[in-house]
């Protein structure tokens, strides 16, 4: 879980200083009032176990990055794929522009070790390329794209096994990328670039319709797991914004968002003590709250 304090993101967002007279207490917007966001770290950005019929494929990872299946053939919870035309696609969003450490994995059959195929990848010839894991003749390939377009190919032995399952993964932590097949290292790279954060949806079984690299074969799951998580963003609001002391302003935070995922808690500071946020506020879940200025 990442707490963000401070100024941008998520902190002091939307904030106002208080100028008092006497019997009259005036709000002025911008200045000081302190909102503590807290938004979830690494985790599952999807998880596709394919429970459902198509053409919806739902993520149950709790972030709603649902997708749609297109010509693959779904029975049991698996998907089938022809090599040919067959795929899931992903819409793309910011969650998955992830450029650093990450980890993918995925449950597979392939019918064949023949050909390229794709397993995972985000990855379009003319929309932009970040990565594919794949196979090549039966052995496990990723492909990673740096932000100035170069490519970087890992590949590691031994084959898949055709007509089984098999569990293939791809982790990079601490600049160090590991393929592993059936919980098996099977190559491993020292690799320091940032991933291109081109905006490309993510698919499952393919590249693009049309795609004779396409994934021939059967997929049971897929989980993508990333560390990218973004400060949210904390936006206040406050009424009324001036009154006769004691003066009671309702505030909420119920425009604030976090791209990459929810806000989990909102903290509150109206001492400017910097402890203690919660105390300072009324509200049965802080999103919105009450604090009197008295006179």
């Amino acid at each position: 879980m990442n707490r963000t304090y401070g100024f941008g993101g998520c902190g002091l967002s939307g904030k106002f200083s208080i100028v008092t007279h006497t019997h009259f207490i005036l709000l002025l917007p911008f200045l000081f009032i302190a909102l503590s966001c807290i938004s979830r770290g690494g985790n599952y950005l999807g998880i596709w176990e394919f429970d459902t019929p198509p053409p919806e494929v739902i993520d149950t990872s709790g972030y709603g990055n649902h997708g749609t299946a297109h010509n693959a053939a779904w029975s049991g919870g698996i998907y089938s794929f022809n090599g040919k035309d067959g795929w899931i696609e992903i819409p793309d969003k910011p969650l998955f522009h992830f450029t650093d450490d990450f980890q993918i994995t995925a449950r597979v059959m392939p019918e064949k070790n023949i050909g390229r195929r794709v397993i995972v990848s985000q990855w379009d010839q003319h929309g932009g390329k970040r990565f594919s894991l794949e196979t090549r003749g039966g052995q496990l390939f990723f492909i990673i794209v740096n932000a100035q377009g170069v490519e970087t190919l890992i590949n590691g032995w031994p084959k898949l096994l055709a007509g089984r399952w098999n569990i293939v993964q791809v982790s990079l932590a601490d600049d160090l990328l590991v393929l592993i097949l059936n919980g098996r290292i099977t190559a491993c790279l020292h690799y320091t670039a940032s991933m291109n954060a081109a905006a490309v949806p993510l698919r499952i079984g393919g590249h693009i319709a049309g795609n004779s690299q396409t994934w021939l074969g059967k997929i049971d799951w897929v989980k993508v797991f990333g560390f990218n998580n973004s400060a949210p963003s904390a936006v206040i609001t406050a009424h009324p914004l001036s009154g006769k002391a004691p003066l009671e302003v309702s505030f909420s935070a119920a425009g604030s968002a976090d791209s990459d995922g929810w806000i989990t808690s909102y903290e509150w500071d109206f001492d400017f003590d910097g402890v203690n946020f919660s105390a300072d506020a009324s509200g049965a879940d802080l999103v919105s709250v009450t604090h009197t200025y008295p006179a």
